[in-house]
């Protein structure tokens, strides 16, 4: 083997040492760590203590529910039967620049943390949900979402659009998004129906760390009711007491703000598109 070959050997093995440690380095870079499993009710395609990384994907069936908290301190539930995609999480320390999801079907609770309100998006099959608040429990349905605000705002769009936008303020304000149309409630009677059959952490969040609770005024005493309940304790030799059926909500949990409490962000009107529905009692 000559000196040129000979040079010209280890020059290759060096471009290609170097080239090798840059993937290398470029992989670890895509595999950060950006969440961490904190608790999983059985059910689930994650283990208690497992990190995440942007990519990954969590499952559960119809029993499971996972706890996530985020490296910026934003912490999401995935609830049973539901899949929950992590885009993209860019963190840079504390704070994420870039906090991109994909809630895919099932029901969710979203608290945020430390990371700016302009770096979250969370999308939905048949909407993109802007986050200005803190927390916010979001159902994904086969042909709309349901969005159920506790404190802050979010600003709800069709998928792909920037117009046609709505902007939900007001404590457990329910909003709904389809691929037609983003519009309010028609009434506590709509209200009610779509929390006993979509929101399963409004129903009763006592199932959840308390870290991972939020307040639900506005929604009702179901989570005090169930609390209840769930403490009393029946004398020796005898059966507790079946639960009491659920008396009127207090009226005045359900008034509007001084603000509309649903508004289209470009008209500032109402968004409750369909003419038909009676507007909530004040």
């Amino acid at each position: 083997m000559n000196r040129s070959f000979r040079d010209a050997f280890y020059i290759g093995f060096l471009i290609a040492l170097i080239f090798g440690l840059m993937m290398l380095f470029a992989r670890g870079a895509i595999a950060q760590t950006v969440a961490t499993v904190v608790a999983v009710v059985p059910g689930a395609n994650v283990s208690a203590g497992a990190g995440l990384a942007s990519g990954a994907r969590v499952d559960t069936d119809a029993s499971g529910r996972v706890d996530l908290v985020f490296t910026d301190g934003t912490k999401v539930v995935v609830g049973p039967g539901s899949r929950l995609e992590v885009d993209s999480v860019l963190m840079q320390g504390a704070t994420a620049s870039r906090f991109a999801v994909t809630a895919v079907q099932g029901s969710f609770r979203f608290i945020t943390g430390n990371s700016r309100k302009d770096a979250y998006a969370v999308a939905t099959p048949t909407g993109t949900l802007g986050v200005r608040g803190t927390s916010f429990d979001v159902a994904v349905l086969p042909q709309e979402t349901l969005l159920a605000l506790f404190e802050g705002e979010v600003q709800v769009c069709r998928p792909g659009q920037r117009q046609n936008c709505a902007v939900v303020r007001g404590s457990c304000t329910i909003a709904l998004a389809s691929r037609d149309l983003v519009r309010g409630t028609r009434g506590r009677a709509e209200k009610r129906d779509l929390i006993a059959a979509s929101f399963p952490f409004i129903q009763d969040q006592t199932v959840l760390r308390e870290d991972f609770q939020t307040p639900l005024k506005g929604c009702g005493n179901r989570t005090a009711r169930v609390q209840q309940e769930r403490t009393k304790v029946a004398p020796e030799g005898r059966s507790a007491p079946a639960p009491e059926a659920p008396g009127p909500e207090n009226p005045s949990i359900d008034r509007k703000s001084t603000q509309t409490r649903v508004e289209d962000r470009q008209r500032q009107v109402d968004v409750g598109l369909d003419t038909g529905g009676e507007p909530e009692a004040d």
